[in-house]
């Protein structure tokens, strides 16, 4: 990415990374390229760098941000300093995107336009706009899968959002899938552990991303308790031991 950026007349300096948008959870990363003109006064704008870069990469290649900068900050030994790089906002509305948005024709149109506005923070949002020319990427693409199975019942591989990144196509998916009944299908009843129960496919695709990154923090939820009045120190330590017990047993839900 980085090297076909440098490869534009307009750019000077660039550099890209996957970073947390400014406000957003722990985990929802975003690419973000920073950028350094050769002249001030001839930048490029945002739509003109990702129609330059997705003639050359595929759409989830290409930076959901870009920050033109003067200079890239440096460390002292005079490496790029990612750390000191400004934090990017929150994704582009559509308008600044200059997005040709196109009304939802069906229900289960709507349902996808109100999940991807959620997951993407993007509205309002066509339904033949790309998923990954708004700034979606993999981790997104598992949330939006999450709540269709959690919305519809619905549940499909992650490489969907691939082959179907816009929710026209999506749609055609899930009314190919769903062609059997009227109504989409409930969502998956509790049943007996009688056995191992295998992953769902949101949950392969977790795992897959995981793979990628080791010991990385992204999926761990942390949380902050204020306990007022008297503490039982061993009654708290008995529960928290209980808890790393039930952890450790295979098949736990809490493994």
């Amino acid at each position: 990415m980085e090297a076909t950026l440098l490869n534009l007349e307009a750019v000077g300096e660039a550099v890209v990374v996957a970073q947390t948008e400014k406000g957003g959870a722990v985990g929802d990363l975003q690419l973000v390229a920073y950028l350094t003109p050769v002249n001030p006064q001839n930048k490029l704008t945002a739509q003109e760098l990702k129609a330059a870069l997705l003639a050359q990469l595929p759409s989830y290649m290409v930076p959901a941000c870009f920050i033109w900068l003067e200079s890239l900050p440096l460390t002292a030994t005079g490496k790029i300093d990612r750390l000191a790089l400004p934090k990017s906002e929150s994704i582009l509305s559509s308008s600044e995107l200059e997005l040709n948005v196109i009304a939802p024709h069906t229900n289960i149109e709507e349902i996808l336009v109100k999940i991807w506005s959620e997951v993407l923070k993007i509205e309002p949002i066509g339904i033949e706009n790309n998923f990954f020319e708004l700034g979606g990427h993999s981790l997104h693409a598992s949330q939006v899968l999450a709540r269709i199975a959690e919305k519809l019942g619905i549940e499909m591989p992650l490489k969907q959002i691939f082959e179907a990144p816009t929710i026209s196509l999506l749609s055609n998916y899930l009314e190919s899938v769903n062609t059997s009944t009227s109504e989409y299908p409930l969502a998956p009843t509790p049943t007996e552990r009688g056995a191992d129960i295998p992953l769902s496919l949101t949950q392969q695709g977790l795992w897959f991303l995981a793979q990628l990154e080791e010991n990385r923090a992204a999926y761990n939820l942390v949380r902050a308790f204020v306990i007022t009045g008297p503490l039982e120190r061993t009654s708290l330590e008995k529960a928290v031991c209980a808890i790393a017990q039930i952890r450790a047993l295979p098949g736990s839900p809490l493994s």
